[in-house]
């Protein structure tokens, strides 16, 4: 930049290109001479800096909001972008005594980078670590929400959920990262965090058995347990989805769309019927 002292030192530099012109940008942390620490990010001038910013590679221009680099890198000042008449680059400039090295921009590289491998096939890979991608979603959805950004929140709630429900141990959590948001912004046809349909199908899968069959497996299962006989593991497994879905759909029944509401309607009725010999049993793995 103009009249900027020499820089000494780079701790980082993230750079990537635009697709399909080949542009590159780059990110870097910079300290000159004085020790005063900057952030600095380059990209060509006829682009809009915050519509058109890939981070790491990735095409994801919701995400690079100003509150965004501003909470990732610690910064204490945005100046704002300014043309850099040198070499007709933006230069967007964060002043600031100290920056935390970049953890946002590397939790968002991992999880981006997972679902691209995803869509060509399912990654093998442990629980634990498909459960902390999805909450790395779940945290920028959250500082989204604190920020206002509605569209940026439901673009990290969906992320979350993908990474969730390809692995059926973690389908739950996912469910119930839609629930939170279809409670907080209500049922939209065909969105993918927020159509209420997805869990009514969902229910609906594989449903062995009908109301009343439920009922009765139910009542066979504590009177088992009154008798302290050993579970049926296989019933136990099935009375306990029905429980936890229901249990979810309740959550969002103000929302559901009314044809929705009649295919649920003989479930809700025997809810309380269900609920009450399988509370005890659902509550050491809810999710």
């Amino acid at each position: 930049m103009r009249g900027a002292r020499r820089i000494t030192h780079h701790s980082r530099v993230y750079r990537w290109r635009f697709r399909p012109s080949g542009i590159e940008s780059s990110l870097s942390i910079v300290r000159d001479e004085g020790g005063a620490s900057r952030l600095v990010i380059r990209m060509p001038t006829f682009l809009d800096p915050w519509l058109h910013f890939p981070v790491l590679g990735m095409n994801v221009p919701e995400v690079m909001t100003p509150a965004f680099v501003a909470r990732a890198l610690g910064a204490a000042e945005a100046r704002g972008w300014c043309p850099d008449s040198r070499d007709g680059d933006f230069v967007l400039v964060f002043t600031g005594s100290h920056f935390q090295l970049p953890v946002e921009f590397q939790e968002l590289e991992a999880l981006m980078v997972f679902l691209k491998r995803e869509e060509g096939a399912p990654q093998c890979i442990d629980v634990i670590h498909r459960l902390d991608l999805m909450n790395i979603a779940w945290r920028q959805a959250k500082a989204a929400l604190e920020d206002g950004n509605q569209v940026l929140a439901l673009w990290w709630a969906e992320k979350g959920i993908r990474v969730a429900e390809k692995d059926p141990v973690c389908m739950g959590p996912g469910m119930n990262m839609r629930v939170w948001f279809i409670r907080e912004y209500g049922h939209q046809d065909d969105h993918p965090v927020l159509d209420t349909r997805v869990l009514v199908n969902r229910f609906f899968e594989d449903l062995p058995w009908s109301p009343k069959e439920a009922v009765q497996a139910a009542q066979s299962a504590k009177e088992r347990q009154e008798q302290n006989l050993p579970p049926v593991q296989e019933s136990n497994v099935v009375q306990r989805h029905i429980w936890m879905a229901l249990r979810r759909l309740k959550r969002i029944k103000g929302h559901l769309p009314s044809n929705e509401w009649d295919k649920l309607q003989p479930w809700f009725d025997v809810y309380r019927d269900l609920s009450a010999p399988l509370s005890a049993s659902c509550s050491s793995g809810r999710q």
